[in-house]
């Protein structure tokens, strides 16, 4: 009614005896509908409704207005709804598009883009204004057309939720991998979209791998590592996660991960994946990488014990020897495999299966004769599962030779009595040593322990001049030593007595052993009673000192007999002991000598005792 007053009492559709009047009218409707640019062809009313009665018989057209709204959907309005006017007929509305009176927009793509082969992408497009991108969804036939063959492939387009944008499902379309470019249909005019569309298939992951220095870095409690991944087309990866390789059903940890350029903007060989180490516990995991396609593949991983550290540096190590023995300090050293240096040849005392996480570990060294006083040495630390060496800096320090003890001399206050051996020391008698010693000065210490700390009752440290107890070390020039020592402050019986002797700026000798330290006992008396104890034995007395040390007597070195009884205090003498023996009857000769044997000695030693 509002379009066409004279249409008023019905539709415009429904009124053959007026729509049939002549070709005129309907030029005229379709100008109130269309505008003046319409030609309607005579006979065009007839036309429509010969096409009503055959197609749609049971159907009463309506007219009605089109508009569309924000959803991408259509309002119709139309008249008021009421009864169709025959039985059983259903109302039927219509509408139609207003074509508008423009040229095909002008369409580019703003640079060439990558598609996967079989997935639906979306493609950025420009025109030169914006009402052709306005235009943009009537563009239909869409097709890939091949740079190499010039074949034309049907594909299914549609324009993006922004304007600005096509969306191309190639899901049920084969096409091998190529360059393309987009044309569509415009009216009846072929439009071709500027620009390469590069169709790439999704890559194989297979080949992939991590830097070794990004897997080096991998250390737990490192931080935030970015680790870097080559040997495939990364273009298309669309999600990463980090999988522990002993507990594949936990779950995965997302990674954040970023290309050189943007995402989807070219073939891109390397990525970089970032993985907080903070707190992984080291061990096997899988870097897992997901295509838009969804295709995964696992990279293996590893996350590496903390590196070695060293401690205490620069350790002195000493010109003039043909090698030297020093020890590292620092943790998790079990993990070094070797060591290299300029001038310097290390080997590394074995690494037990026991000693993970140690602190302390003995290397041999071996200077070059190019090596100087005064130089520092770097090193190169390999350990186990990194395959670049850790550069430390500093480790060793050259100085001059150090300290040597050549040789000693001693001499004892008196005679024990009891016969000392080569290499003992008696500990109840004052000691003097002559100690020979080359690169010692005024400034030298001498430090005085047994070899065994069992064996030890107090190490003890001297400096030149210093006196302590009864024990006193003098500088005698060019290198000569003189020590007045009591043994047995230093050591119990059997103790093996060791000297070092320290400079403070070339280091310690190595240990030079004084002698071992025996407490012998002191025999003042020896009687040989007639009394019987056995075939061809009669019982003796020794009278004296420390005699619970003696555990057999005989007239020779060869034959004991173990002893009778214990030792037994002397009234009044706090000090003497009796001791009850056996000996043989009769002695070897006229006023023979006296053996003992100590405690688990296998041979007597010859005493100052003699039978009377």
């Amino acid at each position: 009614h509002a379009v066409l007053p004279a249409f008023s009492t019905s539709d415009p559709l429904t009124r053959p005896t007026i729509t049939q009047q002549s070709t005129g009218l309907a030029a005229s409707v379709a100008t109130f509908f269309f505008g003046p640019q319409v030609i309607v062809a005579a006979g065009g009313a007839n036309l429509l409704e010969e096409l009503h009665a055959a197609f749609f018989p049971h159907a009463e057209f309506r007219s009605a207005f089109a508009e569309p709204v924000a959803s991408k959907g259509m309002d119709l309005c139309t008249s008021r709804p009421k009864s169709p006017s025959k039985t059983r007929a259903r109302i039927a509305y219509l509408w139609m598009l207003h074509i508008p009176d423009a040229e095909a927009p002008s369409v580019s793509l703003p640079k060439p883009v990558d598609i996967p082969a079989g997935w639906i992408s979306t493609v950025n497009v420009s025109c030169a204004s914006i009402s052709q991108l306005r235009l943009l969804p009537r563009a239909r036939d869409w097709h890939l057309v091949s740079a190499a063959t010039n074949v034309a492939i049907p594909v299914k387009v549609n324009v993006g939720p922004e304007a600005d944008s096509l969306v191309l499902d190639l899901t049920h379309t084969k096409l091998p991998a190529g360059q393309y470019h987009l044309v569509a249909q415009w009216d009846w005019s072929p439009v071709k979209v500027a620009g390469a569309v590069n169709l790439l298939n999704f890559a194989d992951y297979s080949t992939v791998k991590i830097s070794s220095d990004s897997e080096d870095h991998l250390v737990t409690g490192s931080g935030s590592v970015p680790v870097d991944l080559t040997g495939a087309d990364f273009e298309f990866l669309d999600n990463m996660t980090l999988v522990d390789a002993k507990h594949l059903r936990a779950a995965p940890t997302s990674l954040s991960f970023s290309l050189p350029g943007t995402s989807h903007a070219g073939p891109s060989q390397r990525m970089t994946a970032n993985i907080n180490a903070s707190k992984l516990p080291p061990g096997a995991y899988f870097l897992r990488l997901s295509q838009l396609n969804g295709q995964t593949h696992d990279v293996p991983v590893i996350v590496h014990p903390p590196n070695p550290s060293l401690d205490h540096l620069p350790v002195r190590v000493n010109l003039g020897q043909p090698q030297q023995t020093i020890e590292l300090r620092g943790t998790n050293l079990d993990r070094i495999v070797k060591i290299k240096s300029e001038d310097v040849s290390w080997t590394l005392d074995p690494a037990s299966a026991e000693s993970s996480g140690a602190r302390e570990r003995q290397a041999i060294l071996k200077l070059s004769p190019k090596a100087k006083k005064g130089a520092r040495i770097s090193a190169k630390v390999f350990v186990a599962g990194i395959q670049e060496p850790l550069e430390v800096a500093d480790v060793l320090e050259v100085t001059g030779p150090r300290p040597t003890i050549v040789s000693v001399r001693k001499s004892f206050a008196g005679e024990t009595g009891v016969e000392l051996r080569s290499g003992e020391i008696p500990a109840q008698s004052a000691v003097s040593f002559a100690i020979d010693a080359q690169n010692a000065d005024s400034r030298s210490i001498l430090r005085l322990q047994c070899g065994s700390t069992d064996d030890t009752k107090r190490a003890l440290t001297l400096t030149q001049g210093e006196r302590d107890g009864a024990n006193e070390l003098d500088f005698a020039g060019a290198g000569a030593l003189f020590l007045s020592l009591d043994p047995g402050d230093v050591g119990h019986s059997g103790c093996l007595l060791m000297a070092t002797l320290t400079s403070h700026a070339t280091g310690a000798s190595d240990p030079f052993a004084l002698g071992r330290i025996i407490r012998l006992p002191q025999i003042d008396q020896f009687t040989l009673s007639d009394e019987s104890i056995g075939k061809s034995l009669y019982a003796g007395v020794l009278t004296g000192k420390d005699l619970q040390a003696i555990a057999m007597t005989g007239w020779n070195a060869k034959n004991g007999t173990p002893v009778q009884g214990i030792p037994t205090p002397v009234p009044g003498e706090t000090e003497q002991q009796t001791l009850k023996i056996a000996m043989p009857w009769p002695p070897p000769a006229p006023h023979a000598r006296l053996y003992i044997w100590l405690s688990g000695e296998t041979e007597g030693r010859a005493t100052n005792a003699r039978y009377e």
